[in-house]
């Protein structure tokens, strides 16, 4: 027996798809190493000596073969038969898989076949998971049951186009930090800026070249996976502050509380003072300072607990008397602006509406370039300051 021409046309064309992500498992010169001008007979005889494997390894390939023909129809529902039925097909001819790194999952959207089929086989090759929708509605359906690492969406597609599945991808609490990278045939300016204007990431020029396509969304996955990790370490850093803080507070003599408020988007553990109870905030400007945590010392002065407190979003200047919060606030804010310690007096506002004295004493510290990280600083009943 031997294959058919049609069956060994298909495997040939299948070696050929897939050519760059198949190593040989036989040793050099021990057989014939199929390509895709190969006559796949003779290197079957050459791996196969005995009549009866050689046989086996025929009819197996033919009925593989087969059921690959019959399920390359229906990608979508047999995605995961059709890559387990190539990998048997491969392994008979002396191939396996090249073990390569798992860089993410990309969605590509476009419902151009021959551009589905161009980026999958690219992206697959480099070690990426590669799902595909041929149109916006597909696209949204996927991202329900997958999370891609990034999406590269055609703009001109019938019905949804993609500005417009962008900005539901954008709306999505679940996709909606996933960098998109648009791909068009239009190099007109208005459809890039408004590519940008909607949420794009980055804007693809057809006809692409594959390698430019593969930087692009390399760099996108680089800043994606840098942004985590910061996101990641500033939480761990706001953990440490609060246990910092905690452990602190329980050693807290009962007239004097720590702050620290952040005015960027660090957080810095070394403020907090040894052996004083902590009260910490977290804002985006210095004016706002809203608090993350608060020590007894600041709940007695309040009446209000640090769960209250940071469940409301409440922030420092809330807690300060009507009355004396622009005095307060122009006196730091010089002193930020000069470089300088500052020291001022105002009344904190207990819940039941009585004001309470007290004492703050702080200095900004400042960044690399020039604009002030965060304050540090002590508050202090006035009847127990100096």
């Amino acid at each position: 027996m031997a294959l058919t021409v049609t069956t060994a046309y298909y495997i040939r064309r299948l070696i050929r798809q897939n050519l760059d992500q198949l190593q040989s498992v036989i040793a050099t010169g021990a057989a014939i190493q199929a390509d895709v001008l190969s006559d796949l007979n003779a290197v079957l005889q050459s791996l196969y000596l005995e009549p009866q494997e050689l046989s086996t390894a025929e009819l197996k390939l033919e009925k593989l073969t087969a059921y690959h023909q019959s399920m390359s129809g229906q990608v979508g529902s047999n995605r995961k038969n059709i890559a387990d039925l190539e990998e048997q097909i491969f392994w008979l001819l002396g191939f396996k898989y090249k073990t390569v790194e798992h860089h993410g999952t990309i969605l590509v959207v476009d419902d151009v076949l021959d551009n589905l089929r161009l980026l999958t086989a690219a992206f697959k090759g480099q070690g990426y998971d590669v799902r595909c929708a041929t149109n916006g509605a597909m696209a949204l359906t996927a991202v329900q049951n997958v999370s891609p690492d990034v999406i590269l969406l055609d703009i001109r597609m019938a019905g949804l186009d993609g500005h417009a599945v962008c900005e539901k991808l954008k709306a999505s609490h679940r996709v909606q930090d996933v960098p998109i990278l648009f791909l068009s045939a239009s190099d007109d300016v208005n459809d890039k800026i408004k590519s940008f204007e909607i949420g794009g990431a980055d804007y693809i020029t057809k006809p692409f070249q594959i390698g430019e396509v593969l930087a692009r969304v390399h760099h996108q996955l680089n800043i994606r996976n840098l942004k985590q990790r910061l996101e990641e370490q500033n939480i761990n850093l706001q953990r440490e502050i609060r246990r910092k803080a905690e452990i602190s507070a329980s050693q807290e003599t009962k007239n004097t509380s720590a702050f620290t408020f952040a005015t960027g988007t660090h957080q810095i553990s070394q403020s907090i003072v040894d052996g004083v109870g902590a009260c910490l905030y977290r804002s985006q400007y210095a004016p706002k300072r809203t608090i993350i945590f608060v020590n007894d010392v600041i709940e007695r002065l309040t009446g209000q607990t640090s769960n209250e407190l940071v469940n409301r979003g409440c922030t420092w200047n809330e807690l300060i008397h009507p009355d004396d919060r622009q005095q307060a606030e122009v006196l730091i804010q010089e002193a930020i602006a000069n470089r300088r310690p500052y020291t001022c007096r105002y009344r904190l506002l207990h819940q039941d509406g009585s004001p309470r004295p007290v004492q703050e004493r702080g200095y900004a510290i400042f960044s690399s370039t020039g604009k002030p990280a965060y304050l540090d600083g002590l508050i202090i009943e006035s009847s127990q300051s100096s």
